[in-house]
């Protein structure tokens, strides 16, 4: 297991006070058997409203809707993960003239279609 932190800062500055639409943020990966969220902390200036949600795919959405007028914004997000990476390990390749190693299962093909060329 290897424990890391992320620290991702994000800010941006204008001429003259702006409003803000809605941000959609992608801040945390999806727990897996290979990593686990320890703790995560949001920063977010100027305050707002937040709301949390997940897509389709299963990423967490946390949709930000900063207050009033600024010329800055700012948006900080800590990270601390539990990794627990697999051992590598080596494919037999059953055909070498194909450009990947996979043999997807007729159900994976179904799904994955229309990213196979």
């Amino acid at each position: 297991m290897t424990r890391m932190s992320i620290r991702h800062e994000t800010r941006y500055s204008y001429g003259r006070p702006v409003r803000f639409g809605v941000h959609r943020m992608l801040l945390r990966p999806r727990d897996s058997h290979a990593g686990r969220i320890v703790s995560a902390t949001l920063e977010l200036f100027p305050p707002g409203r937040t709301a949390w949600t997940y897509d389709a795919l299963g990423n967490c959405v946390c949709w930000y809707q900063p207050e009033g007028e600024r010329d800055e914004l700012e948006i900080i997000s800590n990270l601390v993960m539990d990794r627990f990476p697999a051992e590598p390990v080596a494919l037999a390749v059953q055909d070498p003239n194909t450009a990947a190693p996979i043999n997807y299962t007729q159900a994976d093909r179904a799904v994955l279609a229309p990213f196979i060329a």
